[in-house]
């Protein structure tokens, strides 16, 4: 079986020394989770490595909703590229929005100045023969993106 990474929004601690547990949870002052702490597990060149990250239950939440409620997909739509994000003032210096995408995308979080590009697609799917690496991906649908959850 081959796995599929995704990138998502999620918490990295610089400063952290991770538990010799494999996960748990964040909560707030009342004892709401506010996001699962994970083990990523990927594999380069020099072998087998693992990272913990926090990952927002907001990304979840709509899931386990799903699956609650008896609501199983049969299919889930994808997007087959890898991608990663520039800040909007590299966009701005020389990758080739206008100043009304610039605009747009700096409209849309206060804390997220970035926009998303193709770092390389799935071969052999339509999504290859479409994009290619270096683009950027600035709206689906006439909607705008700038975080990975917003392709969801």
């Amino acid at each position: 079986m081959k796995s599929v990474v995704t990138k998502l929004d999620r918490l990295v601690l610089r400063d952290f020394q991770s538990p010799t547990s494999v996960g748990g949870v964040f909560i707030d002052d009342v004892g709401a989770v506010n996001a699962l702490w994970l083990s990523f597990s990927y594999q380069d060149n020099a072998g087998r490595k693992e990272v913990f990250r926090g990952l927002p239950v907001s990304i979840v939440r709509p899931i386990v909703d799903e699956l609650r409620a008896s609501r199983i997909h049969e299919s889930v739509n994808i997007l087959p590229a890898q991608l990663l994000t520039f800040s909007l003032s590299k966009a701005r210096s020389g990758l080739g929005p206008s100043d009304a995408w610039i605009q747009k995308l700096e409209s849309c979080y206060e804390d997220k100045r970035q926009v998303l590009g193709i770092k390389r697609c799935a071969a052999g799917t339509d999504c290859a023969e479409k994009l290619e690496s270096g683009d950027l991906l600035l709206a689906i649908d006439g909607q705008v993106v700038v975080r990975d959850c917003s392709l969801c």
